[in-house]
């Protein structure tokens, strides 16, 4: 990930999932936390996406959710969560999309599709 280069949004929506793991205790950012925090994102472009195939984005957001409620939890986390084996596969897999489009920076949709094509519970 050495030539990661996100758009804004994308940069938002990393340090939401982190400071989300932080907050409900979790040691890890995982794919889960991103897509939340992508879905959450009052601007952004996941939701419309997700509603564009058919897909209901509230649905998909309340199962991420559900996963993220499942993660595990320390007592008590004195470092910043880091991201996951899980989470690093997104979003390499992104970077290395942006960079087939001959896209600049890595955008939201290119980490919608990252997440979508990893083997996390997320992905399912």
């Amino acid at each position: 990930m050495d030539s990661f280069t996100p758009t804004t949004k994308t940069q938002a929506a990393l340090q939401a999932a982190v400071q989300d793991a932080a907050a409900a205790g979790n040691p890890d950012v995982r794919p889960a936390h991103i897509l939340v925090a992508l879905l959450e994102q009052t601007d952004g472009i996941a939701a419309p996406l997700l509603k564009a195939v058919g897909v209901d984005p509230v649905r998909i957001r309340n199962e991420a959710k559900t996963l993220v409620d499942r993660a595990p939890t320390v007592a008590s986390a004195s470092a910043s969560p880091q991201l996951n084996r899980e989470s690093i596969a997104a979003i390499t897999a992104a970077q290395k999309l942006a960079t087939e489009l001959t896209d600049e920076y890595v955008s939201t949709e290119h980490l919608m599709v990252g997440l979508a094509t990893g083997e996390s519970e997320a992905a399912r």
